[in-house]
């Protein structure tokens, strides 16, 4: 994405992510209050992984388009 201007961030529990060549990466668990402040700053949210907790997802829905939705990964 970074050629094409977008800039991407990661949040990744566990140390040294391979996301870190292509992206910004926050160290952090998925539900971290600061994670998810940084992650509702961003124009979309995009989950990959289906061990996100879905409480998180649908809190972050409230600021920012989250895809799939909480509900799908319920």
């Amino acid at each position: 994405a970074r050629p094409l201007g977008v800039d991407c961030l990661v949040v990744e529990p566990a140390a040294h992510s391979p996301s870190a060549c292509v992206a910004e990466v926050l160290p952090l668990p998925y539900d971290h209050p600061d994670a998810l402040a940084a992650l509702a700053g961003c124009d979309a949210v995009t989950v990959e992984l289906e061990e996100v907790p879905v409480d998180a997802l649908a809190r972050l829905s409230d600021a920012v388009p989250v895809r799939p939705a909480a509900s799908v990964i319920a």
